[in-house]
């Protein structure tokens, strides 16, 4: 009976949590790149703290695997091209996972302050890790996604975006066009 209970409750709680954390995370996106729609982020650095933020709010709520999940499959059943999702599940990493505690600070926070959450990912996307503001040091340039024609860069075999993808793991990424 507990069990159930416990379940019930985190089911609401995830129902919640989701499109509220989603809403909240497209609206600091907005805020902090100067954008008057979601639909301008494009794969730029909008983007990266777009899925490294929503990422974060939803294990701050509701747990590693929890957000692991939900994260997943949104990549995974979004239509997106292989690429581009390569890129947003590294993102959704970097905030789920190799930069989880960058982005939280201190334990002392509480984890209702998302606003000081939002501030440390948009520094961490936004600058140098000396703080020199204007310049992103993540930008994917491994493979020159630029030399591949428009038709070429969607189509990219899967396999290959993904070891592509591999070698940047502290950092976000975003194919530069």
């Amino acid at each position: 009976m507990r069990t159930s209970l416990r379940a019930g409750a985190y089911l609401v709680k995830a129902a919640i949590v989701l499109p509220l954390g989603r809403y909240y995370c497209n609206w600091e996106t907005k805020q902090k790149f100067g954008l008057n729609s979601i639909s301008e982020v494009g794969s730029k650095p909008a983007n990266a703290f777009q899925h490294s933020f929503t990422s974060f709010v939803y294990r701050l709520h509701l747990g590693w695997a929890s957000s692991q999940f939900a994260m997943w499959q949104h990549e995974y059943f979004g239509g997106n091209p292989c690429n581009q999702r390569h890129m947003d599940l590294h993102n959704n990493k970097v905030g789920n996972l190799t930069r989880y505690w960058r982005y939280r600070g201190s334990l002392l926070t509480s984890k209702y302050f998302l606003p000081v959450f939002a501030n440390n990912a948009f520094l961490f996307i936004t600058h140098t890790t000396t703080g020199t503001p204007g310049y992103t040091f993540g930008v994917d340039k491994e493979f020159d996604w630029s030399a591949y024609i428009s038709t070429q860069r969607g189509s990219q075999d899967c396999k290959t975006c993904k070891k592509d993808r591999k070698g940047i793991s502290q950092f976000f990424i975003y194919i530069e066009q």
